[in-house]
């Protein structure tokens, strides 16, 4: 089995970004929402620009399997920077092979610290079981920190 090639997003993989990005919305607890194709490859192509965004990509076979949006910002007390996710997703016939998103979190981790990030929070909104997703952050050394609460105002 040919293994994942890991790397930043290029121009060629907005069109396979933008489906997962489709797909991430389906099963995610925002899918009740629309979604817009022309917002989601604004962000990939902000990705290309700026140093404190970028979409980490799966490839396997030269096609597109998975992605993670990392974004760096400051604290709100200090200037001191931390990383955050807008999503991560791996299409459903990948998900099996465990090494991907592993991969995926390490190359995230590389470049955060080569940014001087002091740490990492990501969260996860996707109906997979928590239980499994906690585990699995918690294999890779990241701490369950707080919640996330969500309440419909419109």
């Amino acid at each position: 089995m040919e293994e994942s090639i890991i790397r930043h997003i290029e121009e060629k993989d907005i069109r396979e970004l933008i489906i997962l990005g489709k797909q991430l919305h389906e099963h995610g607890e925002y899918g009740w929402l629309p979604y817009s194709t022309e917002k989601v490859n604004q962000l990939f192509r902000k990705c290309l620009k700026f140093d404190m965004l970028t979409c980490i990509v799966a490839e396997k076979n030269s096609k597109v399997i998975g992605f993670m949006i990392v974004a760096i910002q400051d604290y709100f007390f200090n200037y001191k920077k931390m990383c955050s996710d807008l999503g991560l997703f791996i299409s459903e016939e990948h998900r099996k092979d465990i090494k991907t998103p592993i991969k995926i979190l390490k190359f995230a981790e590389s470049w955060a610290k080569e940014r001087d990030v002091q740490e990492m929070f990501f969260g996860n909104t996707v109906n997979v079981k928590n239980s499994k997703v906690k585990a699995f952050y918690e294999r890779l050394g990241f701490d369950t920190v707080g919640n996330i609460f969500k309440k419909r105002v419109n």
